[in-house]
């Protein structure tokens, strides 16, 4: 199944900072995902992936004190 960051925002409640039409074809975790893929961060001591994952998108908590801080607001986080 193929979906859309704007579509996985609408479908979760979440805010979208990106690329809405990037096409998301499955999941992974941040250090083992790629470019079609969406993570999430679970754990803030793992924060310092998302500036390495290769993930299309990441869900972020709002609490990630650990994120970067353009990514402390978003719940969704495009990376392309």
């Amino acid at each position: 199944m193929k979906i859309t960051l704007a579509e996985i925002a609408k479908l979760t409640s979440g805010e979208l900072d990106g690329d809405g039409a990037h096409v998301i074809a499955g999941a992974a975790g941040l250090s083992d995902a790629v470019e079609t893929d969406i993570s999430f961060l679970g754990n803030p001591k793992y924060a310092a992936l998302i500036l390495t994952t290769k993930a299309g998108g990441v869900f972020l908590p709002q609490s990630a004190k650990n994120a970067p801080p353009d990514c402390r607001r978003q719940k969704i986080k495009s990376c392309r």
